[in-house]
């Protein structure tokens, strides 16, 4: 069927004639007469066809004004589509809502409008249903004249569908105005239809579902209801006077809407209504959904949010901003500059709250796209933001999240849930605590897999007025940033950061990423900040330790501070921690004053700690006027490694401050080698340096240092607790001071190493005819020698490994020397039969294995002529 270009209205005769009479004078379109039951308040009109041409006026003309009317319903029966481009006026009506109904289809052009006291709605449905509150009086209104109705006079309750294929409904290019405070809504359903152009005659293909091409729908604080269908239902509508209800609890299936080409739902006002929207595929293209005080809410399969369209809540005056909910079953996407924002700009008023829910699927946001909440020189809160895809995938692609606060109100918090979150170039989560003196909403950002930040991607919270920052609460399976990618609370005022929590199984941070809750320099004023740093804390899920892998310049953990405020504390508990090239923890102060104190750092390892190739931990205070250092304490597991460069220090450069004290646990080993350091170190005048407290089972220094310094003040003192302490002689283990009283070094011992040199086994052994030159062999009578030094059942699993000793571990514990086990010496027959050696007893023979412990061998042999006892 075709649609109209011209006005044609005629009414339904024979079976369902309601009595509708229409009467033609010139460009109007008199229409009188129709069904008011029971002369209640709904008055019933049937037309076979109703299409108002360009510049024609369709006339609902009340012939009994001495009766009320609250509900005008007409339906088209004739089977052809409504093309509506003129007027529709029902003002003799005074309050009166206007429905039409044509199952045909609904196509609004470019030059229609309306003059309605009222509400309106244009459907495409198969019938209205009736019902009071209670639920008496009900009836029901068909669209098809060979149905039989029950006509009264109770409020629309829902619209009907009773087939799997209605008809669409579109607003081609029109404004579309309903007084202040009534609703307009559009009820539509699934297949596309032929239309004409009323101005050229072509035919037009109108799409599926309910369209709005460059059309404007305007309904001051009153409500915009828009919902598509594809399949039997009700679309409810409690009263369309008030805040409606389409929810669409018993349909299967719903159908696309879009708009596009700088179509506008307004309801901008003052003190409230409502936008909603309920269907399939939302096509949201160059276009703007606007609200005041009135909430949107979106619920739809999917949704695609594109073309710098914008969906938004906004007050300037006492009423709170509404709140934005979208709701979708599968994906939303927001692309190419697409902008959710509900604001308080200059007002007391609050801004509204934003959610998005993917049930099954993915949210994106790409192409400059953002999501946020302001308080722009307001008293006003800031809303929060809930972004949730509990089954989905989060994707921030050169996108944005964020809070702002710019006044005295409180800045709400950013939730996300999902998978995996992925935030990529330079994508931002923000939080940011401009002025308010209120303590402001976390964000809370939590996986089920992976959180990746990568390309210069942030999440920040930050304070630049007296109220202490956002804190950062992270739960994920595994948190991987690369790319100078960054995990940031900071204060540039007087307010402290916020506190950074992670909790993760797996943290990576290479490629320069880091985590940093710290102060920072005003970049505007120049001026010094005076909060202090915040904490960052990182635990493992379910209580077990998290891995750490550190890796590349500028990669690391940094609480550090500018002006007096004090650098914020590290605290982590983790199974591993590996540094490498360059990978930084920090907890340190550049400060002004003596405030600004080093932060301590924390670290409780089950496993292993892991520095190599200039990675660093370090709590210095590096200001000419700052504080002391911080302290750092670190319990390393089984084993502390420090290679080629490392260091662990705390230092200060302040005239009066003291270092400050580090003190490492191991159960194994503590390893330095290759020019690695454990310091702490006073370069000012008067301070002292700080202690360091090491207790592993072995110590081993190799060409590194272990230092507690100062200048004037007392050195600081260091106290190892080990059985077997190891220092060659290219390192330097030492407690002085320049001008004043050195510290002190104890070594509380049983075994330290007397030949100073710590070697592995060679890579390739020895050949058998260079041990049968042995000059020892000769001065025993031609009888051959060999001398063994092994592991209990062991030798090393590869060449250049450290050899297993049999010593036990009472033995290099501290047991007397007479009682440990002496060198197996076997002497050879010459029949070729070993035969053992009793061990001398006078002079006793220093046993190689009382020195050495499981997996290192210390090498001191004689190489006289006179005697080859080792």
């Amino acid at each position: 069927a075709l649609s109209q270009e011209t006005t044609t209205i005629t009414p339904t005769t024979g079976p369902g004639d309601l009595g509708t009479t229409v009467t033609s004078h010139g460009h109007t379109t008199q229409i009188t007469g129709g069904i008011q039951p029971g002369n209640g308040t709904n008055l019933f009109h049937s037309f076979n066809q109703f299409s108002i041409g360009p510049g024609d006026t369709a006339q609902f003309q009340n012939t009994t004004p001495t009766l009320t009317t609250i509900n005008i319903l007409s339906r088209v029966t004739g089977g052809n589509p409504s093309s509506l481009s003129g007027t529709i006026n029902t003002m003799s009506y005074p309050g009166a809502n206007f429905f039409l109904m044509n199952p045909a289809g609904i196509v609004i052009g470019p030059t229609a409008t309306l003059n309605v006291s009222g509400s309106v709605a244009f459907t495409t449905a198969d019938y209205l249903r009736l019902a009071e509150g209670h639920g008496s009086n009900s009836g029901i209104f068909h669209s098809a004249s060979t149905e039989t109705n029950l006509l009264t006079s109770a409020p629309i309750t829902a619209f009907g569908f009773l087939n799997s294929n209605p008809a669409a409904i579109a607003v081609q290019g029109s404004t579309l105005t309903v007084q202040p405070g009534e609703s307009i809504s559009f009820i539509g359903g699934n297949h596309g239809f032929t239309s004409i152009n009323p101005y050229t005659g072509a035919t037009t293909a109108v799409p599926d579902g309910v369209t709005i091409t460059g059309g404007r729908l305007v309904a001051p604080d009153g409500q915009a209801r828009i919902a598509s269908v594809a399949s039997q239902g009700e679309i409810l509508a409690t009263n369309v006077t008030e805040t409606g209800n389409i929810n669409g609890h018993t349909f299967t299936t719903f159908r696309a809407l879009q708009t596009s080409q700088q179509s506008s739902i307004d309801i901008r006002g003052e003190s409230g209504g409502s936008i909603r929207i309920r269907g399939g595929h939302l096509v949201i293209d160059s276009s703007q959904l606007s609200s005041t005080a009135g909430h949107i809410s979106i619920d739809t399969a999917s949704v695609h949010i594109t073309n710098s369209s914008e969906v938004k809540t906004e007050t300037t005056t006492v009423a709170d901003a509404g709140h934005i909910t979208l709701s979708a079953q599968r994906d939303i996407t927001l692309d190419s500059g697409a902008l959710i924002i509900s604001a308080s700009r200059g007002a007391s008023g609050h801004a509204g709250d934003i959610t998005l829910q993917s049930h099954q699927g993915n949210i994106s946001l790409v192409q400059l796209s953002s999501v946020t909440t302001q308080s722009q020189m307001s008293s006003g809160n800031t809303g929060s933001i809930s972004i949730n895809a509990p089954h989905g995938d989060i994707l921030a692609n050169d996108s944005y999240v964020y809070t702002s606060s710019q006044g005295t109100g409180k800045l709400g918090g950013i939730q996300l849930t999902a998978n995996n979150l992925l935030l990529q170039n330079s994508a931002s989560i923000l939080g940011n605590n401009l002025s308010t003196p209120h303590v402001a909403e976390p964000i809370t950002i939590t996986t089920t897999g992976r959180l990746n930040l990568t390309g210069g991607a942030i999440i920040e919270t930050g304070t630049a007025g007296p109220a202490k920052a956002a804190d950062l609460i992270i739960r994920s399976r595994e948190v991987v940033l690369s790319e100078s990618s960054m995990l940031i609370t900071s204060t540039i005022s007087s307010g402290e950061a916020g506190r950074l929590s992670l909790f993760t199984d797996n943290l990576q941070l290479t490629d320069g990423a880091r985590l940093s809750s710290g102060s920072l320099v005003n970049p505007t004023t120049g001026e010094s900040p005076v909060g202090r740093g915040g904490a960052i804390s990182i635990e493992g899920l379910n209580h077990q330790g998290a891995t750490v892998h550190i890796d590349g310049g500028e990669s690391g953990i940094f609480t550090d501070t500018q002006g007096s405020g004090a650098a914020g504390n590290i605290f982590m508990e983790a199974s591993s921690l590996r540094l490498h090239n360059g990978g930084t923890i920090s907890a340190k102060t550049t400060g002004t004053s003596h405030t600004a104190t080093g932060g301590s750092i924390t670290i409780t390892a089950t496993d292993q700690v892991a520095l190599s190739n200039r990675a660093s931990i370090t709590a210095s205070s590096t200001g000419t006027a700052a504080g002391n250092a911080g302290t750092i304490s670190l319990n390393a597991g089984r084993h502390l490694g420090l290679h080629d460069h490392a260091f662990i220090t705390t230092a200060t450069e302040s005239a009066q401050a003291n270092g400050g004290n580090i003190e490492i646990r191991a159960i194994d080993l503590v390893h330095l080698a290759n020019k690695s350091e454990i310091s702490t170190s006073v370069k000012g005048a008067e301070g002292s340096g700080g202690n360091i407290f090491i207790d592993p089972q072995m110590v081993i220094v190799q060409g590194s240092a272990v230092t507690a310094q100062a200048v004037d003040g007392v050195g600081g003192n260091m106290t190892f607790v080990t059985p077997l302490f190891l220092a060659d002689s290219t390192s330097v283990v030492s407690a002085s001071s320049q001008r004043g009283p050195s510290g002190t070094v104890t070594i509380q011992s049983p075994t330290s190493n007397l030949s100073g040199t710590v070697g592995q086994l060679a890579a390739k052994p020895s050949p058998p005819h260079v041990l049968l030159q042995n000059h020892c062999s000769a001065k025993s009578g031609n009888g051959q020698s060999t001398f063994l030094l092994t592991g209990r059942n062991s030798l090393p699993e590869e060449p250049g490994g450290w050899l297993n000793t049999p010593v036990s571990v009472e033995h290099w514990m501290g047991e007397d020397r007479a009682h440990a086990s002496g060198v197996i010496g076997q002497k050879n027959n010459l029949n070729g039969l070993p035969t053992l050696a009793t061990p001398s007893p006078d002079p006793a023979a220093l046993s190689l294995r009382h020195l050495t412990p499981p997996g290192f061998l210390v090498r001191s042999f004689a190489t006289g002529t006179t005697d080859c006892r080792s």
